[in-house]
Parts: structure tokens; C-alpha cells; sequence
């Protein structure tokens, strides 16, 4: 006979109702009692029976996640912080590459507690249908959808960015990025060109690179086009983690010297920007805040009550709006050694 929710119970030394509380990714359960009760669920070996509880507590404790790209890396970074913190809530993540409403519907079909949902940058224009009956959490505004979702503040970000360089009393400052036609992907072009006219900075066009995709080669490219030009700029802020690594390598390859002769900030503050050849400064939500932000907000959608009170009725999606941070590393001036 496998193990039981009551077989937790006295390991932990809490009720049986505690332990199915903390399974199901009840908010009424301590953030620490539901960790060790996860804890002990893995240790005993517990194999909870979705099909068994789903008939008592009319959910089935997964949440469905609709994955645009396993390409990049930002995103990868944030899916395995978000599936953390699921596991402490008890919850199974689905992951789903398919396109958009496919995934919806497949989610819509296993009947799945919640779904979150990731930009799709390459067709933001074509709509999407809300779940019947399913809480459904975007991460990042949604062009086409009045749903909940998670503000990454990305305009906030480059503008972040621009305003530390120019306390450095750096002037000439590039732009990298992919412009596509999402809102999102444009509002980071867009906070550049705010906050460079807002400090009266100068505008040079030959140094604002817009990029077909977010990916390194395409980073590595426009690296070469900058360097190319009859003057180089002094800084480059980028538009994501994949381009900050291309144009790192062909700074590099080119001989010149980060933050020596040309300083470097890329958006996406993720552990990986450490990680690269030189420690690239990054601007943006932290990973791990995004992670706890999304599933909390997840979680209180989940239960309709809680939903109303974060504003979850139509005309007024609930949102959480994340304030960026700037990790300074050695790619900056200030924070080189």
C-alpha cells in the first residue's frame, strides 16, 4: 500500500486536514508548515492520485503553462523559479509548446486549476480566448486579451539603465534590441528614446540597432555593425540576456575592453548575466521576485474571492506591477575593478 496524506500527517506532526490543505495549495497554510509538508511528501515517496482528488476538491492541483520558445534563455531561468515555487504550493506545473489557443484548449480539456501564459512577441496580433471558468495569468501585459496579469515594468528597466549610465556622465549610449510587435518588446524601445530625450542626450540613429529576433546571433551582429560605424558609442544597453551575450563575444573578439573602452547593461536580471565572461550589470525585476509575484497572484485568483479583492472583474483585470532593480557588475564603470 503506497503512502497516505495521513501517513504525512504523523510525520510531520500535523493534522490530516493541514497536510491536505498544504497539498492542494490551500493560502491558508503557513509558507514554512507547507514547505516541510513538501519536504516529507518527497522523502515518504507520497504519489498524490490527481483523479482521486479532483473528485473531492473539484481541482486537480496542476497549473498549465503555455511556453513560447525554449530558445531563450531569460525565460527557461524564470520557468524553473516558477515551477519551484508551484512545488511549494503543492501544485504540478504542465508545460505546453504549443501555439497560443491550442494550448488553452488542451489545458481547458485536463481541466487544469490555472494557466499562465508567456508573450508570444512573434504574433501578438492574433487574439486569444480566455478559459471558461479557468484563471488564466499572463506574464507581462497581453496585447489582445483584459486579463490578470504581471507588469515587468521593461520600460521602467531601459529607462533605469539609461539614468545610471548618464550619472556616469556617459553620453553616447547604444540601444540593442528586438523590436518585433509586441507592446512589450516595443516598451523597452521606448523607454530608451524617454529617458535619453528626457536627459537631453543625443540621439544617434546609426546606434539604435532594432533586431529581427532576441536571440545571440543576433546580438553578435549587431555588435559588429556598431563597431563598424565612423564612431563608436560609449555604452550599449540591450534588450535581453541571449543579445547581451553576442555582443559581449564580439566586443571581445574586436579587442575592446568592457568596461574600458565600452560599458554594457543588458535587461533581464537573471543570475546568468554573473555568469558570463565579464559580469554584465542587468536592469530589471529580479527572477526569483517574478517567480513569487506570479504564483502568489496565481494563487489568489484561484480562489474567486480573493480574485475580487485584487480587482479580478471585467473591465479591471487584477495586475501586479514589479518595480525594476539595477544590478550593477563589472561591465559598468562604477563597478569595475
Amino acid at each position: 500500500m503506497g503512502i497516505t496524506i495521513k501517513d504525512i500527517a504523523r510525520y510531520v506532526g500535523v493534522s490530516y486536514s493541514t497536510v491536505a490543505k498544504a497539498l492542494n495549495g490551500s493560502p491558508l497554510v503557513k509558507d514554512d508548515t507547507r514547505e516541510k509538508i513538501v519536504q516529507a511528501a518527497r522523502r515518504l515517496g507520497y504519489k498524490p492520485n490527481f483523479a482521486a482528488r479532483s473528485l473531492v476538491t473539484k481541482k486537480t492541483g496542476m497549473i498549465g503553462v503555455v511556453w513560447p520558445t525554449v530558445e531563450r534563455t531569460a525565460l527557461t531561468a524564470l520557468l524553473n523559479e516558477i515551477h519551484r515555487e508551484l512545488q511549494k504550493r503543492g501544485l504540478t506545473m504542465l508545460l505546453s509548446i504549443l501555439v497560443g489557443q491550442e494550448a488553452i484548449q488542451l489545458f481547458e480539456r485536463l481541466q487544469v486549476d490555472g494557466i499562465l501564459l508567456f508573450e508570444n512577441e512573434l504574433e501578438p496580433s492574433v487574439p486569444l480566448a480566455p478559459p471558461a471558468g479557468i484563471p488564466l495569468l499572463s506574464i507581462g501585459k497581453p496585447d489582445n486579451m483584459a486579463v490578470p496579469y504581471v507588469d515587468l515594468g521593461r520600460k521602467q528597466a531601459i529607462r533605469l539603465a539609461v539614468s545610471r549610465l548618464a550619472e556616469q556622465a556617459v553620453t553616447d549610449i547604444a540601444y540593442v534590441g528586438f523590436q518585433g510587435a509586441s507592446t512589450q518588446q516595443a516598451d523597452k524601445y521606448l523607454g530608451f528614446v524617454e529617458e535619453m530625450l528626457e536627459r537631453k542626450l543625443p540621439l544617434n540613429q546609426d546606434w539604435i540597432v532594432r533586431t529581427e529576433s532576441s536571440n545571440w546571433e543576433q546580438g553578435y551582429t549587431a555588435a559588429k555593425r556598431l563597431l563598424a560605424g565612423p564612431r563608436r558609442p560609449q555604452a550599449v544597453i540591450t534588450g535581453g540576456f541571449d543579445l547581451t551575450g553576442g555582443i559581449l563575444r564580439a566586443l571581445q573578439e574586436s579587442g575592446v575592453r568592457v568596461p574600458g573602452d565600452m560599458a554594457l547593461i543588458g535587461y533581464d536580471n537573471i543570475p546568468h548575466m554573473e555568469r558570463l565572461e565579464v559580469p554584465v550589470s542587468a536592469v530589471g525585476a529580479p527572477v526569483a521576485r517574478i517567480a513569487a509575484e506570479t504564483v502568489g497572484l496565481l494563487q489568489r485568483l484561484l480562489s474567486p474571492e480573493d480574485a475580487a479583492e485584487d480587482g479580478g472583474f471585467p473591465g479591471r483585470p487584477a495586475s501586479v506591477a514589479l518595480e525594476p532593480e539595477f544590478a550593477g557588475r563589472r561591465s559598468t564603470r562604477d563597478e569595475a575593478v
